[in-house]
Parts: structure tokens; sequence; C-alpha cells
């Protein structure tokens, strides 16, 4: 399960999930909750009103950490030893992209096009091109940095 909390009351609902929830993120306009569901392989959409699992959409293995792109119409989540990307018109994956290690972390770039994976194990931050479906370099980190998390600095710092 995943609890809701009112801030003001303190009230929890208990919405039930599939199998351990993980890291989830809200869509732009607050109605929605996408959350990776790690041993279901999935994603459940929940409905933020109803407070209830509306859908669940399969992904590749272990899904763990999501992100919207900016248009919300993209998610990218990290999943065992590689990157998915599941379109929100279809609802279904149309991209798994292969890593050399498995991501612990994820981070999207400010315009959506980029993600950033932590390759905690190998010491290593894969770097992909979301419009591309690749991977576009990976960054070699300081030996046990375990890189996580991993973001972009703004230009300039």
């Amino acid at each position: 399960t995943v609890g809701a909390v009112h801030l003001e009351t303190g009230k929890v609902t208990l919405i039930p999930t599939g199998k351990r929830p993980q890291g989830g993120v809200l869509s732009q306009d607050g109605k929605l909750y996408y959350l990776t569901v790690s041993n279901s392989d999935a994603i459940a959409v929940i409905d933020m009103e109803k407070k209830k699992q509306i859908e669940l959409i399969a992904v590749a293995k272990a899904p763990a950490r999501v992100a919207l792109t900016p248009d919300g119409g993209t998610l990218v989540h990290n999943c065992e030893n590689c990157i998915g990307i599941v379109e929100l018109a279809t609802k279904s994956q149309t991209a798994v992209i292969t890593l050399s290690g498995h991501p612990l972390s994820l981070t999207l770039s400010a315009d959506g096009k980029t993600a950033y994976a932590g390759l905690q194990e190998i010491d290593r931050i894969a770097v992909v091109s979301i419009p591309d479906r690749k991977v576009v370099k990976e960054i070699a980190t300081p030996e046990k940095s375990g890189p996580d998390p991993v973001f972009p600095l703004p230009a300039g710092l």
C-alpha cells in the first residue's frame, strides 16, 4: 500500500497498489500519481481525488524511480539494468534502453530530453537521450563513490 496523508488533519488513507511500491511522481494537474511497484514490474496510476489505484501499466523488471517529462506525456523510469519509456497517451512502455549496470537513481533534465542514472554499484553515471532512446555517454566517478542521486548543475555553476 501507499498512504495519502491529509496535512491539515493528519488523516491517512491507505491505497492498495502492486507489490513493493517505491518512487512516484505527480501529474502536472495534480490529479494522478504515478507510482513504481517494483515486485509487480509495473507503474500504478492513482487517482488522487478518489484515492484509488485506477490502472497498472506493465513495464520492465523492477522499476524503482520515475520522472515525468515537462509536457506531461512521457514517464521515464529506471529498471533492472535499463531505463524504460512509457507513453501516457497509449499507457504502454514503448522503449527499453539497456544500461551497463543497475540504476539506483534517475533524474531528468529540466527540458525532459536527458535522463541521468546513477549506476551505483559500478561507479558510473549513464546519460540517456530520451528523444533518441539511447545512452549517449557514461561518466566514470571515483571508485566507491556510488553516484546517487545524480542531477545536472545549472549553467554557470
